[in-house]
């Protein structure tokens, strides 16, 4: 039996989810997601939902995420992501446990 996956994602960031568009989101923490069918649902729980699949999942740390990772996930660079990070998780560091998963719609 196949679990469905969803994750919550800030609405404004849900609106750019189109149809062949690819990205990824990064997680705090080491999260239990895996390929396949993903669906992205509004944080403010307005019903707005996305439909993704996932290309890919790795679990790292703060400090070894990748440029690219990085640039693709909208920041400039990895000091720029960590203090946005730090909005959300006061604590958020180099040493921090995160999960990059790679979508396409």
């Amino acid at each position: 039996m196949t679990l469905h996956q969803t994750l919550m994602l800030d609405d404004v960031l849900l609106s750019g989810v189109l149809p062949g568009a690819t990205g990824n989101t990064i997680r705090k923490d080491h999260r239990p997601i895996r390929t396949g069918p993903l669906t992205f649902l509004a944080a403010t729980g307005a019903g707005t939902k996305a439909e993704v699949t996932v290309q890919s999942v790795r679990h790292t740390v703060a400090s070894a995420i990748t440029e690219e990772e990085i640039r693709i996930n909208g920041s400039a660079s990895l000091p720029e992501f960590v203090e946005e990070m730090q909005r959300f998780y006061p604590d958020f560091g180099l040493d921090t446990p995160v999960t990059v998963v790679a979508w396409k719609a």
